[in-house]
């Protein structure tokens, strides 16, 4: 099973924002495969304009619980933001997890291995 874990330099932000895009509705996976060894990094971006504190915090928990449940969905030295839209506050735990997989097997066909 992959490891998934949490992107957090500033650089690899950036990088994982400048790569291939895949969106829905409520969410938008950007993101770049590196060909380094190391667990996918996985990064949330929600901002105010989804909702209240506690709101983005249940859809972040939420994402987690789904990322860390598909683990192998997520390549190898992957860098990878899924951006929440505020269309995701209506929807249910199965329906946010049917859209990140959708987004994320899209994104995954579009990826290139960058050097």
């Amino acid at each position: 099973m992959n490891r998934i874990e949490r992107l957090q330099r500033r650089r690899d932000v950036a990088a994982a924002r400048a790569g291939v895009r895949a969106g829905t509705d409520t969410l938008v996976v950007h993101g770049v495969i590196t060909p380094s060894d190391f667990p996918c990094r996985v990064g949330y971006a929600v901002s105010r304009a989804v909702g209240s504190a506690v709101v983005r915090n249940r859809l972040r928990r939420q994402l987690r619980a789904v990322v860390a449940n598909h683990a192998e969905n997520f390549p190898t030295g992957g860098l990878v933001l899924v951006r929440v839209q505020a269309a995701a506050t209506s929807r249910t735990f199965a329906e946010l997890e049917a859209d990140l997989l959708r987004c994320v097997g899209r994104w995954r066909q579009r990826a290139e291995v960058v050097g």
